[in-house]
């Protein structure tokens, strides 16, 4: 960081990255443009070319908030590969690159060790390895509690600090949870959405930006993923999955230890997840009326 601010480069290029910190959320200041940024990148090749339809396409099929998809926003993803080309022509670029790819270096242990665990975990849940990828990509400059990932195929980006095995399966989850889109839209249109998500705190954090459908969908895969990442890691590693589940609930995601919880009654798999959801779901309702 100390490099990047000594090296001197234009105002203009940093005026532009600059924007990606919006302030809207205590939580994440970043959120939604530097997550943006950060998956944008993936859709940009070694000859700066953007493949612009495509980055626009995951960012829908992963639940991106509407509201952050208008004209000037896209106006300002679309001038990234230039700005990038500016970053590496830079004669501060070659160093600060070398000392980036160093930390990274250091991290690849413990992401072998993560995958290695994963993968014992997935095998478990019902999820063939075969085609399928999780590839740690590095971003040192995000808060350690951040991620993000990115779906090309059957390969999934995690774009994070540091690697570990909850992070890494919450993102590798979130296009298996998101295939189940019409459950999330029968309970999200649902008049017991509001005992289902804690509205307030989740649009204060940024999970949720309004009150249409799409957010409240993207408010209940969320919980989903949580609960389903807790149970499934908990083979990997000793968790207290009850703090977890406390922790999230305290957080606007109050499905979360009922998801956990399902998991003594049923074990999840991918042949029954979207029975399991609505079991847990179900059985949480069923709580609450009590």
């Amino acid at each position: 960081i100390a490099a990047i601010r000594a090296a001197g480069f234009a105002d203009d290029v940093r005026v532009y990255f600059a924007r990606a910190r919006t302030n809207q959320y205590a939580v994440n200041p970043y959120w939604p443009r530097g997550s943006c940024l950060s998956s944008a990148c993936l859709f940009i090749d070694s000859a700066f070319a953007f493949s612009f339809d495509e980055y626009l396409a995951f960012e829908r099929a992963a639940g991106a908030s509407a509201a952050h998809q208008d004209a000037g926003f896209l106006a300002w993803i679309k001038e990234l590969p230039a700005f990038l080309r500016r970053v590496q022509a830079h004669s501060a670029y070659p160093p600060i690159r070398d000392s980036y790819q160093a930390v990274v270096a250091s991290r690849m242990e413990g992401y072998r060790a993560a995958i290695a665990g994963i993968e014992r975990s997935l095998r478990e849940f019902g999820c063939s390895s075969d085609g399928w990828r999780i590839v740690f990509v590095p971003n040192l400059l995000q808060a350690r509690s951040m991620a993000d990932f990115v779906t090309q195929g059957n390969t999934t980006y995690v774009i994070t600090t540091h690697p570990n095995t909850t992070t890494i399966l919450h993102e590798h989850l979130h296009p298996i949870v998101g295939q189940y889109r019409g459950l999330w839209a029968a309970y999200a249109a649902s008049a017991n959405l509001p005992r289902l998500v804690d509205s307030a705190r989740l649009t204060a954090l940024g999970y949720m930006w309004d009150a249409s459908p799409e957010a409240r969908m993207r408010a209940l895969e969320e919980s989903a993923v949580r609960g389903l990442t807790a149970v499934l890691a908990s083979w990997v590693e000793e968790m207290d999955l009850q703090e977890y589940g406390r922790w999230n609930a305290e957080s606007g995601f109050v499905l979360v230890p009922a998801i956990i919880a399902q998991a003594k009654q049923q074990k999840p798999t991918a042949d029954n997840l979207e029975a399991y959801f609505r079991a847990a779901i179900e059985s949480y309702l069923a709580d609450q009326a009590d």
